[in-house]
């Protein structure tokens, strides 16, 4: 049988690289065969453009980016964090694979070591979306939880590192694709802080109608995980204008 190829667009950020690395890993264990092909895009903003806005690995222009890429054939498949899409889809693009779910959860990160009760009156702690300053701020009032924009990459970059931050709230998922789960002092069960929807779950975009795709992706495919985000999604597109808004949901 002739090897086949499946070529994937991603933005430069080690975020967005390493997620749909996660993807093409999973696919050649599941079949050797498929050549996979990551092709590096050039993002149309520096990152000034979108410092101010709030997102995991990818910005609301930037999907938009990314789809009109795969809507002009551009690019053929695309991997992007459903808690980072916030749009319905065009038509003539779609979700046709979504991998199983990873940790949907939130870590807690700092430079000591310590976890959230352990942390001194005052310390200012770097959170990425109003869900969570608004969970974590009703259960450590004493702590200062500020809200981080332009991105994990940002986040860790900036703030972590240059020590601006006493401790930092990260989806657990993405220290996982990032090498820095290691650094977790510790991970919030759904009862204590409930994540966002769509959180630890990948998708694989492609063009509408795009069968041969759809078939390659197949076995890496979960039914359960589309389950899970077909109703979160359906949720925060009737209640949430936008992700950055204090609200949380999980299903199972």
């Amino acid at each position: 049988m002739k090897n086949r190829v499946l070529s994937f667009g991603s933005l430069a950020s080690p975020l967005a690289k390493n997620q749909t690395q996660a993807v093409l890993d999973l696919l050649q264990a599941e079949n050797p065969r498929l050549t996979c092909q990551l092709n590096i895009l050039p993002s149309p903003w520096d990152e000034d453009e979108t410092v101010g806005e709030v997102f995991h690995a990818t910005s609301g222009r930037e999907i938009t980016y990314l789809l009109d890429l795969v809507r002009q054939e551009a690019c053929r498949l695309v991997v992007i964090e459903a808690a980072d899409l916030v749009q319905p889809l065009p038509d003539d693009v779609a979700v046709l694979c979504i991998p199983d779910r990873v940790n949907p959860f939130d870590a807690f990160l700092n430079r000591q070591g310590m976890i959230v009760d352990e942390m001194e009156s005052g310390s200012r702690i770097g959170v990425l979306t109003a869900r969570s300053r608004a969970q974590m701020s009703a259960l450590w009032p004493d702590l200062d939880f500020q809200i981080l924009t332009g991105g994990v990459d940002r986040a860790m970059e900036t703030h972590m590192r240059r020590n601006e931050i006493d401790g930092l709230v990260l989806p657990a998922a993405v220290t996982e694709l990032l090498g820095i789960q290691g650094i977790a002092a510790e991970i919030f069960s759904p009862e204590f802080i409930l994540p966002g929807p769509g959180q630890g779950i990948l998708l694989v975009i492609g063009k509408e109608g795009d069968e041969d795709a759809r078939r390659d992706l197949a076995a890496i495919h979960s039914a359960d995980t589309a389950s899970e985000f077909a109703t979160e999604m359906a949720f925060r597109w009737r209640m949430i204008s936008d992700r950055d808004v204090p609200v949380g949901a999980l299903a199972r």
